[in-house]
């Protein structure tokens, strides 16, 4: 059920994205064709997000793929590179965090 969340809420994001995209491009006068693409792409997008949450197979083979990126993603991260790269990132937000606070209480 989570992943059903987390689907749709990545669907509404790339809607929202496709959304401000063709309404900028609308906004600068670009050419029908051009809007037309736009509304297409949005089309599409709707309708494959529809047939992965309708479709019984659909949705049975999104489960799968999602668990296989999560064994992969368990699989990387035990990766000592990637863990070090990790713990570097980590502390480098940390000390933009601090500083952001810093500039935050004057």
């Amino acid at each position: 059920m989570a992943t059903t969340r987390k689907t749709t809420a990545l669907a509404l994001a790339a809607l929202t994205a496709l959304g401000a995209l063709g309404w900028s491009q609308t906004n600068r006068g670009d050419s029908q064709a051009e809007r037309r693409r736009q509304e297409l792409k949005l089309e599409l997008l709707r309708e494959r997000a529809r047939i992965i949450r309708e479709e019984p197979a659909a949705a049975a083979l999104k489960e799968r793929i999602e668990v296989l990126q999560l064994e992969l993603a368990k699989l990387v991260d035990s990766q000592p590179g990637v863990q070090r790269l990790q713990a570097e990132l980590a502390a480098v937000e940390l000390i933009l965090e601090r500083q952001a606070r810093g500039r935050s209480n004057p």
